[in-house]
């Protein structure tokens, strides 16, 4: 390829990703290439939608046969995995979880959970949550237009989906907000999504919190970048991502005591993936060096 392009199999194959779901089929990128920090593996674009850093010289963008993306003047960048801590009520949760380097938190804003928030509790949780964190609203099988009503009350950053809504809905719901989709590994994977949530109870009464085969969810060929969830703790992430190699991992009864998010906890398990990756990371330098 030219210089400035990179093609599918060259980000692939460095990474050992390839059930990622990332798709580039080449896009010119020197003038965006000054503006990547050293390190740096994944942005958030100027509409909060992923876009990956995957070497030196090189930035692809997650949706198939798309020209990679130069980074926009609110881009937020990121030198690892994609950490979002689920079911935030105080915002003492908030401030643990940003203090950790968790990249996105989630308010239940589908009705009769234990960690449902009215709307005027979570667009107070919201103006807590600081700048470079998502703030992600998660539904389940709502009526489309109260989703986006309560998306705008509360000023989410991003939409999950984690019931069995249908493509059409999802679709239209994306042309809006970035979207993650929780799948559970039985119905069709989503099409309309920019990140997927690998969790096998989702489209039920969401998250249990419950342990599954991780391994499941390796080299699964997803529309977009692959999340994982389900039973993760900060004792067991590092398997978890070991056995299924994801984009970013969710978590949410696993760092709580009690019913409550432990501040403790959250920091446990984010500096629990950010050693798994250092070690993968190594392992890839030393193969690329074999």
């Amino acid at each position: 390829m030219a210089d400035g392009w990179v093609t599918e199999e060259e980000w692939r194959e460095p990474y050992g990703r390839a059930n990622q779901g990332h798709r580039c089929s080449g896009g010119p990128v020197a003038a965006a290439l000054a503006q990547v920090p050293a390190g740096a593996e994944w942005a958030l674009d100027a509409r909060a939608r992923p876009v990956r850093a995957v070497s030196p010289t090189a930035i692809t963008a997650p949706m198939p046969a798309a020209p990679c993306l130069p980074p926009s003047p609110t881009t937020v960048w990121r030198s690892s995995m994609f950490i979002k801590i689920c079911g935030c009520r105080r915002a003492e949760d908030v401030a643990a979880a940003a203090a950790a380097g968790a990249s996105a938190i989630g308010m239940i804003l589908a009705p009769g959970h234990r960690r449902t928030l009215g709307l005027d509790e979570a667009a107070r949780l919201r103006r807590a949550v600081p700048a470079g964190v998502l703030a992600v609203g998660v539904f389940l099988d709502q009526p489309l237009e109260e989703v986006r009503i309560a998306v705008r009350a509360v000023g989410c950053d991003a939409v999950q989906l984690h019931g069995r809504e249908p493509e059409d809905y999802r679709e239209a719901l994306r042309a809006d907000f970035p979207l993650i989709a929780a799948w559970n590994l039985e119905d069709p994977a989503p099409l309309a999504a920019d990140w997927v949530l690998v969790e096998p109870h989702a489209g039920r009464s969401g998250g249990a919190g419950r342990q599954w085969d991780w391994g499941r969810a390796h080299g699964l060929h997803l529309a977009a970048p692959m999340l994982l969830g389900g039973g993760l703790t900060p004792a067991n992430v590092a398997a978890a991502c070991d056995a299924a190699l994801p984009f970013g991992v969710d978590v949410s009864s696993g760092v709580e005591v009690g019913g409550r998010k432990d501040p403790s906890r959250i920091s446990l398990f984010c500096e629990a993936v950010r050693r798994w990756e250092e070690g993968r990371a190594q392992l890839v330098a030393a193969h690329d060096r074999a």
